[in-house]
C-alpha cells in the first residue's frame, strides 16, 4: 500500500527531552575543559604549531608529536561519541521515567566523566588506555539499559548491542597485551606506544564502522548478552508493512497473498496484526459500485494504524513499505524485519 510521508519534529515528551537537553550541555563543557587543558601545554603553544607548519618534518621522532596523536585518539573518541549518542537518542530517547531510562542516563554522566579524563591525561597514555577501556566497557550497560526501555527490541538493535561487547573485548585484549610488554622502564613515546596508539586510533574508527553495519548477523546477535525469552509479558498490535502494487492482477493477489500469510503467522504467535492489504477488497467492492475510492481515502484509512500499533513488520521493499517502515521508527515503534525475530506472546 502507498502511505502518506509524515514530516515533523522528534515524537518526545518534554520529560523524555530532558535527558538530551542536560547531557548535550555537558558534551560542550568537557570538550572545553579539554580546551583548556591543551592550553597550557607547551606542546600545544602558537610559536610551537608555527614552526611546525613551516617544517612539519620536525615532528617526527619528537615527544610532542606522541602528545598530538594522543590528544586526537581522546577527540576521536569524544566526537564520535558525541555523534553516535544523537544518532541513538534521536531514534530512541532515554525515557527519563523509567527505571531503564534513569540507569541509562547514569551511565552517560559516568561517559561524560571518562571522556573528560581522555581530554586532560594526554600526557599519560597507559592511564589514557585505561579510561579508553573503561569507556568501551560502559557502552555494554548502557546498550542493555535501552534494551530494557525499549522491549521487545527490533533485531538490529540486539546486533549493535553485540558489536558492544565485542569491541569492550577487544579493548581489554589490547590493554592487557600494552601493559603486558611494555617494559616499565622504556620512555614515553616508544615504539610499543606508537603501536598500541596507532592499533587505538584504528580499532575507535573501526568501532564506529562495525556499529552502523553490525556483521556477521548471527554472530552478534548471540553476543548481545540477551536473557533469552520465547515469551513477551503482553501480546502486541502489529503493523504489516510491505509491497502491494504490481504490474498485473496476478502480482498484486502474490503481494497481498503474502501479507495475509505473515498476519497468520503473527497471530499464531500471540499478537494482532493489522494487514492494510485487505483494503483491495474494500477497492474491488467501491469499484464494483460504481464508487471508487481515491489513493487519497485509502492513506486515511491505514495511516492511523501505524500509531495504534505497538510494532511493524517489514516484509520487502516497496515505495509504501518503505514510507510505514519511516513513520514507524520516526514514532519510535518497535520494528521486525522477519517474523522469527518475532516473540511469541503469554496468554492471557
Amino acid at each position: 500500500m502507498v502511505r502518506l510521508k509524515m514530516n515533523g519534529p522528534l515524537n518526545t515528551n518534554s520529560k523524555e527531552q530532558i535527558a538530551l537537553d542536560f547531557i548535550d550541555p555537558l558534551f560542550a563543557i568537557v570538550i572545553g575543559l579539554g580546551f583548556e587543558a591543551i592550553s597550557r601545554e607547551p606542546t600545544f603553544t602558537g610559536s610551537y604549531l608555527e614552526s611546525l607548519f613551516y617544517s612539519p618534518q620536525t615532528l617526527f621522532g619528537k615527544s610532542e608529536s606522541f602528545t598530538i596523536a594522543v590528544t586526537a585518539l581522546a577527540y576521536l573518541t569524544v566526537v564520535s561519541s558525541w555523534i553516535g549518542y544523537h544518532r541513538s537518542v534521536l531514534k530512541k530517547n532515554i525515557r527519563i521515567t523509567t527505571t531503564a531510562g534513569l540507569f541509562r542516563f547514569g551511565v552517560d554522566i559516568i561517559l561524560l566523566g571518562l571522556y573528560w579524563l581522555l581530554l586532560v591525561n594526554f600526557e599519560n597514555f597507559p592511564f589514557e588506555m585505561l579510561v579508553l577501556l573503561l569507556v568501551y566497557v560502559f557502552f555494554v550497560p548502557w546498550d542493555l539499559f535501552k534494551w530494557q526501555e525499549y522491549k521487545p527490541e527490533e533485531i538490529d538493535s540486539r546486533r549493535r548491542r553485540g558489536v558492544s561487547v565485542v569491541w569492550a573485548l577487544i579493548f581489554l585484549a589490547t590493554y592487557l597485551l600494552y601493559v603486558t610488554y611494555k617494559p616499565q622502564a622504556s620512555p614515553r613515546g616508544d615504539l610499543v606506544d606508537w603501536i598500541v596508539l596507532t592499533v587505538a586510533i584504528v580499532w575507535t574508527v573501526l568501532y564506529r564502522v562495525h556499529k552502523e553495519r553490525p556483521k556477521p548477523s548471527a554472530l552478534m546477535s548471540i553476543l548481545a548478552i540477551t536473557p533469552r525469552s520465547k515469551s513477551t509479558s503482553k501480546p502486541l498490535y502489529i503493523y504489516i508493512a510491505g509491497p502491494y502494487s504490481a504490474e498485473t492482477r496476478q502480482g498484486i493477489d502474490i503481494n497481498v497473498n503474502r501479507a495475509i500469510d505473515a498476519g497468520i503467522r503473527v497471530f499464531r504467535k500471540g499478537h494482532f496484526p493489522y494487514i492494510p492489504h485487505l483494503t483491495d477488497l474494500i477497492d474491488r467492492r467501491a469499484s464494483d459500485t460504481g464508487a471508487p475510492m481515491a489513493w487519497e481515502d485509502f492513506i486515511a484509512w491505514d495511516k492511523p494504524w501505524i500509531s495504534k500499533a505497538d510494532a511493524l513488520l517489514y516484509l520487502a521493499a516497496s515505495k509504501g513499505a518503505d514510507m510505514e517502515l519511516q513513520e514507524a521508527k520516526r514514532q519510535g515503534k518497535t520494528v521486525f524485519y522477519s517474523i522469527d525475530d518475532i516473540p511469541s506472546a503469554n496468554a492471557k
